[in-house]
């Protein structure tokens, strides 16, 4: 954390908080509609902990690359962005044509799949080239 400035380590702090009192709501609710309703919306507890952790993880980075946390002082925006979009586009190529999804779907019988957390593992990693994008777009037509 010494090369992130204080602003970048006052919003990563904050964004990390954030995330962890999502991921304990989400496990509450997750509780509550698995364990109190017996209703099951994932194939099995690994995929419904997938989907717990990735959501705030999402949220993370999205909010870090927004207020410009994300990346450190001595980091290339732009190479950080290019590995970090290829493992996301590789993650939802290997959801969406390795076959898991063809053979086996998305959802099956109202359930999530491991296929369904693949595709949003990719999601994850994708949003922050995305977000990047869009902030500096943002920044430029205000400047404008």
């Amino acid at each position: 954390m010494n090369s992130y400035d204080e602003y970048q380590r006052f919003i990563r702090y904050r964004t990390g908080y954030h995330s962890f009192f999502l991921v304990v709501l989400l496990l509450l609710v997750n509780h509550f509609v698995t364990g109190v309703k017996d209703f099951q919306w994932a194939e099995d507890g690994s995929v419904e902990l997938l989907f717990i952790i990735l959501i705030p993880g999402t949220f993370m980075n999205i909010v870090s690359t927004w207020q410009g946390a994300y990346f450190n002082r001595r980091e290339k925006p732009l190479r950080s962005n290019l590995v970090v979009l290829a493992m996301g586009v590789m993650y939802v190529w290997l959801a969406l044509y390795s076959g898991s999804i063809r053979d086996r779907g998305l959802v099956i019988d109202g359930k999530l799949t491991l296929a369904a957390s693949q595709l949003m593992l990719g999601l994850t990693w994708v949003s922050i080239p995305i977000t990047y994008i869009v902030r500096k777009l943002w920044d430029k037509r205000i400047a404008d």
